[in-house]
């Protein structure tokens, strides 16, 4: 069995070759490592960051002295938790092969 270290690795590996170039990655993160043992899979979740939502969103943002009490406080927060694309992957934990990938719904 691969260890979590590899898994992450594998898992990360198969998101670039899978996005890039055609969409622009930053800031890739891992965010959970989970183990199946029923089916023997490492289910990898990674945030990252697509720098052309961040210019864009720039475009429609309101002048300053429009924004909310709470932007104040965590508006840096609040831009990259917003931007920010989750991703799972199931990593088998045998071969070490991404299997799959998922769109991970954070609320």
């Amino acid at each position: 069995m691969i260890p979590p270290k590899e898994a992450v690795s594998n898992a990360k590996k198969y998101l670039r070759e899978i996005l890039e170039p055609e969409e622009e990655i930053a800031d890739l993160r891992l965010e959970e490592v989970e183990f199946k043992e029923e089916d023997k899979h490492w289910l990898i979740t990674l945030g990252y960051l697509r720098p052309r939502d961040i210019k864009n969103k720039a475009k429609f943002e309101r002048p300053s002295g429009f924004g909310s009490l709470k932007s104040l406080f965590d508006e840096e927060e609040d831009e990259e938790t917003e931007n920010r694309i989750y991703k799972r992957l199931v990593v088998d934990a045998e071969s070490g092969n991404v299997e799959k990938m998922l769109i991970r719904v954070v609320h």
